[in-house]
């Protein structure tokens, strides 16, 4: 009895109970994989998401940076000489475009503008800060403009010259005097009348700034092996021609962050030039419209108060669905401001939009 009651709890599983067992694991394992699945799309598509948001933001941040700095010293507007006759400028220029993303050009000072200048020139460790402003210590109404001295000074460069009200740009060649004079190149075009920040001056005088600037051009535009869309920045001159009044130099562009698809700027002016927020209207691409800021010339137009800008970032990957068989639904491009997409294409790519209010404090008369 106890012989055969081992030969019965020794047996091993009916081929009806293995079936069963291998159908329960299949399910098992196919409901893992599953979950294992979802859990990397949406791991993937948080990614996605959280460099898209954090792109837009990084691009929205750093132009908001210079652009808050822009027209520092100039608040009536930037003086330029092109094609020998002068105009005044503003020192923040959109270009608008309603078929994709605008461009905008700052005029900047240089960040040590007001750090330590020239005053001991003769110690052997000179107590002064590369970039720092120098002094205009004489009025001319010529090429050559009189400073304390100009070591602080990297040139060539642009420079402006300025009284912290009426600002002018000068692209300055060379020193001479032992550092004590700047040569500029404007004078050449409009003989013995110099180039000034107030015409009825007749020249720069005792007591004007002599700040080096940065001009950028930010701008989208393809980059990488893969032509991503990326926010770009680039270094502008004065344009001594005619048209646009910068012009950007040779192979100066860089990649800020991208993917970025678009960028659109509106303009908050209060035609009024006073200070009541009420009175600022909006417009798209540039302060104004008709023959002013928004014109292929940049005519400065007091009153400009703010501008609001608009980043777009794009994924880099599609963004596929919990089950990983197709794109997530409805993913398309958007529409911002005047640039219109009247019918987006859906095509799996998740957009960001980061919105951002700037405030241009030295664009109102009697900011600095």
């Amino acid at each position: 009895m106890s012989h055969m009651n081992r030969s019965s709890s020794a047996r091993g599983m009916t081929l009806l109970e293995l079936m069963v067992a291998v159908a329960i694991l299949v399910v098992v394992v196919a409901m893992t994989t599953q979950v294992i699945i979802s859990g990397v799309n949406m791991a993937r598509n948080g990614n996605e998401t959280g460099e898209g948001n954090e792109a837009a933001r990084l691009a929205g941040d750093t132009i908001a940076l210079q652009a808050r700095l822009a027209g520092m010293g100039a608040s009536l507007g930037l003086n330029v000489l092109a094609n020998g006759a002068p105009r005044t400028i503003s020192p923040v220029l959109a270009v608008n475009s309603t078929t994709g993303p605008d461009e905008l050009w700052v005029v900047a000072p240089q960040r040590n503008v007001f750090g330590a200048g020239c005053d001991d020139k003769s110690s052997p460790t000179p107590g002064y800060d590369m970039g720092a402003a120098a002094v205009v210590q004489q009025s001319l109404a010529t090429g050559i403009l009189p400073v304390r001295c100009s070591q602080t000074l990297t040139l060539p460069a642009t420079l402006m010259v300025t009284n912290l009200s009426s600002a002018a740009l000068i692209r300055a060649i060379n020193t001479s005097a032992g550092g004590a004079q700047i040569n500029f190149s404007e004078s050449s075009a409009v003989t013995g009348q110099g180039f000034t920040n107030n015409y009825r001056r007749g020249g720069f005088t005792a007591g004007d700034l002599v700040m080096p600037v940065n001009i950028y051009r930010y701008y989208v535009a393809p980059f990488g092996p893969n032509n991503e869309p990326t926010l770009m920045v680039g270094q502008g001159v004065v344009n001594t021609g005619s048209g646009f009044p910068f012009t950007m130099v040779a192979n100066s562009q860089r990649p800020i962050v991208g993917p970025i698809e678009d960028m659109q700027v509106q303009f908050g002016v209060d035609p009024s030039d006073g200070d009541d927020p009420g009175s600022i209207v909006w417009r798209n691409g540039a302060p104004c419209s008709g023959t002013c800021f928004s014109d292929a010339l940049g005519k400065y137009e007091p009153g400009a108060r703010s501008i609001v800008l608009s980043i777009v970032s794009r994924s880099r990957r599609l963004l596929k669905d919990t089950a990983g068989t197709g794109n997530i639904a409805g993913l398309a491009p958007l529409s911002v401001f005047d640039h219109i997409i009247a019918v987006p294409v859906p095509d799996g790519m998740r957009r960001v939009k980061y919105e951002r209010r700037i405030e241009l404090p030295n664009a109102a008369p009697g900011s600095m």
